[in-house]
């Protein structure tokens, strides 16, 4: 059993790779590539003949945890990989998400949009973002069709809307 404190660069370091991993067995042909400075996004993906560039940003928690940053949303080609309950590989749930998917997931959570009424929402455009901690069975039940099965990795590695068009 794996001691019950992670360190945060320890977690981050192990959910990166967990990313490059699941990439590498479920999207073939596809190439992560770790940025060598840090501007916020934790893995770049490229499609096997190099045309299309995905930006990842890696959230990893050793409980649960959906943290979701407002500033996001102008990233081109955005995917959001959330890793909860990162102490053994059995144990995590690793889930991958759009901009709008992830609205969408918190619109589902908390229902006319309540989030967007948060301080944390709208304390300005370089912190401002919503997250929580709880496992709540109807957030869990929200952020189930966004599992990272290989077909989901598949399928969210193709064009798609990648462009923020909502209310957020």
């Amino acid at each position: 059993m794996p001691n019950a404190k992670h360190s945060t660069s320890a977690l981050g370091a192990a959910g990166v790779s967990l990313v490059e991993t699941e990439i590498h067995l479920y999207a073939p042909g596809w190439q992560p590539a770790r940025p060598i400075v840090d501007s916020g996004i934790d893995l770049r993906v490229i499609s096997p003949e190099g045309s299309k560039v995905y930006n990842l940003q890696v959230k990893a928690s050793a409980a649960w945890s959906l943290h979701v940053r407002l500033k996001w949303k102008d990233i081109p080609n955005f995917l959001g990989v959330f890793i909860c309950n990162l102490q053994t590989r059995d144990a995590a749930e690793v889930y991958v998400m759009r901009f709008l998917e992830m609205i969408d997931v918190l619109d589902e959570w908390m229902p006319a949009g309540k989030f967007r009424s948060t301080r944390s929402w709208n304390q300005g455009a370089a912190k401002a973002g919503y997250g929580t901690w709880k496992r709540a069975p109807r957030l869990v039940a929200a952020m189930q069709p966004y599992r990272a099965t290989p077909e989901r990795w598949q399928s969210v590695l193709k064009p798609a809307r990648n462009s923020y068009c909502g209310k957020a």
